[in-house]
């Protein structure tokens, strides 16, 4: 399955351009953010309330499932066994919006896997390839950690180019089981768009890799992590052939070739060790080893949180009381076993801005 990810920019030539675009790229899944309508019906078209996010299957592709009801700024569709979600964060969210949006998501999300989750978030972190690391970026790391995805984000091509300057901010995330079975994410530079941001593309096999004899993956609880302790079991162990990774800023063993799965790889057993006295096993929550660049990060390099699962260990860095308050409340209610009616579905922000389609 052949995937391309978009922010139309509210453009019509953009969105008439993305029907040319699917045809000669091959494309069976587009993920679609902002766009300026909905096709008619005959297209298989999912999308959301208020014309932010849509997901456009095509080649005859069956939709599994979908919402029995439209979501406001996020949609979501089962294609090929595969939950889907494109996501909308307008910038004109505050950050209670932004943090009850990404709430709704998390909530939707619960017990639906493999997943991907993709989306023009309009938030910034240097887990990403951003110059820095904002609100909304840590906010982002947080809500989604609950998720155990993974950021498939690679380089530091900008997603996001205007004359006043250009950005990362369309982001892709996968379920960690499922980041085998991606290959070739990348920006498309050379793929005219008629929009502000580029697109992704990227493609999700239908083989499940054989793990072989190795037995069961073990598993780690992020969130219990003792940060503190995994250094120091960590300073006393050798990593043999560390070379810079000068694209990411960071330290990796060449372990496995240059690829978009990170989890995959396996930790030395010096740290493995290390992060089992850091943080107890889980059993079967997907939660995967620290790989041999976090590792190396965490020691070294504190500003670098990470590659693969490990990534949503940037949500270390803590969001604004009032976006802890949101989120904390929305976790209260589902501990409890507070009824969805209790889920914020209604319009974020106000309004809409203008903005200028690039003809």
């Amino acid at each position: 399955m052949r995937i391309l990810q978009l922010n139309l920019n509210h453009c019509r030539s953009a969105q008439d351009l993305l029907s040319q675009t699917v045809r000669e790229l091959g494309i069976n899944v587009a993920i679609v953010c902002d766009q300026y309508k909905n096709p008619s019906p005959h297209y298989t078209w999912i999308a959301d309330s208020n014309r932010q996010a849509a997901i456009w299957v095509r080649g005859g592709l069956p939709v599994q499932d979908r919402p029995s009801r439209p979501l406001s700024f996020f949609t979501r569709a089962r294609v090929s066994d595969v939950y889907i979600f494109s996501v909308y964060a307008p910038p004109r969210l505050s950050i209670a919006e932004f943090s009850a949006l990404l709430a709704d998501v998390v909530d939707e999300a619960q017990g639906k896997r493999p997943l991907i989750v993709a989306g023009d978030f309009n938030a910034w972190s240097t887990e990403w390839g951003s110059s820095e690391t904002k609100p909304h970026g840590a906010i982002l790391l947080d809500a989604f950690s609950v998720l155990d995805v993974v950021l498939l984000n690679t380089g530091s091509t900008p997603t996001f180019i205007r004359p006043q300057g250009s950005s990362i901010i369309d982001l892709s995330f996968a379920s960690d089981s499922l980041t085998p079975r991606v290959a070739g994410w990348r920006v498309e530079r050379g793929v005219v768009t008629n929009s502000d941001h580029r697109a992704i593309t990227f493609n999700l096999s239908d083989h499940r890799p054989h793990r072989g004899s190795e037995g069961p993956r073990r598993r780690w609880s992020a969130r219990t992590l003792d940060e503190g302790v995994f250094s120091e079991r960590l300073s006393g162990a050798r990593i043999p052939h560390a070379m810079p990774d000068r694209d990411r800023r960071t330290w990796r063993v060449p372990l496995s070739p240059p690829s978009l799965r990170p989890a995959a790889r396996r930790c030395p057993a010096e740290e493995g060790a290390a992060a089992a006295a850091a943080s107890p096993s889980t059993g079967g929550r997907t939660r995967s080893p620290p790989s041999v660049g976090s590792a190396c990060e965490l020691a070294d390099l504190p500003k670098e949180r990470g590659v693969g699962p490990w990534r949503i260990l940037g949500a270390l860095i803590s969001p604004s009381r009032e976006a802890n308050c949101v989120l904390q409340s929305r976790r209260a209610s589902a501990d409890a076993g507070a009824p969805s009616a209790t889920r914020s579905t209604g319009t974020y922000g106000t309004g809409r801005t203008g903005r200028l389609c690039h003809a």
